[in-house]
This record gives C-alpha cells, sequence and structure tokens, in this order.
C-alpha cells in the first residue's frame, strides 16, 4: 500500500482493484476484488499524538455506529472491525 501512502503491507486477490480518493479532512482508499473482497481505509492527520487516546476515541466512533457489528482484531496500535454496509465487510483503524 506504500504507493498509495499507507506504511502497510496487505495481501489481496491478484484481480484486486485500488482506488484512491482524497479528500479535505482525509484519504479513503478502497481494496476491491469481486464482491467477496472489499476493504476501505480511511487515513488522516493526528489530532494529537497519544496513540491510547486516539484508538479510544475511533472505538466509540465505532461503537456508536448501528452497522458495527464486532471488532475481528483487537492491537495496541489499532484494531479491524466488522460492519454492515450495502454488503457485510469489515474495516479498520
Amino acid at each position: 500500500m506504500r504507493p498509495y501512502g499507507l506504511p502497510l503491507e496487505i495481501l489481496v486477490p491478484d484481480t484486486a482493484r485500488v482506488i484512491r480518493k482524497e479528500y479535505d479532512i482525509m484519504n479513503d482508499i478502497t481494496v476491491r476484488s469481486g464482491a467477496e473482497f472489499n476493504i476501505q481505509i480511511f487515513q488522516s492527520e493526528a489530532t494529537h499524538s497519544d496513540a491510547r487516546a486516539i484508538k479510544a476515541e475511533q472505538l466509540e466512533s465505532i461503537w456508536q455506529d448501528p452497522n458495527f457489528i464486532e471488532l475481528a482484531l483487537d492491537e495496541p496500535q489499532g484494531f479491524i472491525f466488522k460492519k454492515y454496509g450495502s454488503e457485510k465487510g469489515e474495516d479498520f483503524d
């Protein structure tokens, strides 16, 4: 994902397409391959340098989302969560 400005690597199907949209306050990077594979990543500047507090704020935000299903992975530096949308999917921060 480095060509798209993200310091991370993910395994995706060979047929995956990456779409990057830039907004005033964030970037939206979507990786799709057919109907079964869809990852959406939001990137923005941190509001402060306390990583724990930022993560707590983001968790509070997703818990209030009516489409939130569950945390799929929770680590000190971030998390991945599942939510309902136009189709069931996962999201992470």
